[in-house]
């Protein structure tokens, strides 16, 4: 039994020429685009494996060339770190994480709700400062 099951390769020749394109993952896991040059890439999961959440964010991919005497210099970095290139193949790792994933509620509501919780506890700490502050003063002027 495979990890994921291969549905097709994704090549120069089989991409639209629109500027979205569908990439699939093979069954070793391993997602392929062919005859990509210099430019600005989004590669976004639309479809995560079976017990695996989507990636959180869409990864970026820039490739870029520079002309030398014996050809081009290719690099390339994803979310701003550069990748190491092996031939013409950029290789990086994604981690699909498991588990559940809580959606995000609240909002700017829930931060009002803690600011006041934290200045109600500080208050209250103010409070008890004070009267035992006030209690060892009395206690102090009454031994004497």
């Amino acid at each position: 039994m495979t990890r994921y099951e291969k549905v097709t390769v994704v090549t120069k020749d089989t991409v639209t020429e629109g500027i979205c394109s569908a990439g699939y993952v093979d069954e070793n896991g391993v997602l392929t685009f062919e005859g990509l040059g210099d430019g600005e890439y989004t590669i976004t999961e639309l479809v995560s494996p079976a017990g695996y959440n989507l990636l959180s964010q869409p990864i970026h991919l820039v490739i870029e060339s520079t002309p030398s005497l014996t050809g081009c210099v290719w690099t390339a970095s994803i979310d701003g770190e550069p990748v190491s290139l092996t031939g013409d193949v950029i290789a990086f790792t994604v981690e699909n994480k498991s588990g559940t994933q809580l959606p995000s509620t609240g909002g700017i509501g829930t931060t009002i709700f803690y600011a006041v919780g934290v200045l109600l506890v500080v208050g209250c700490a103010a409070v008890l400062f004070i009267r035992r502050r006030g209690k060892e003063e009395e206690s102090s002027q009454s031994e004497e």
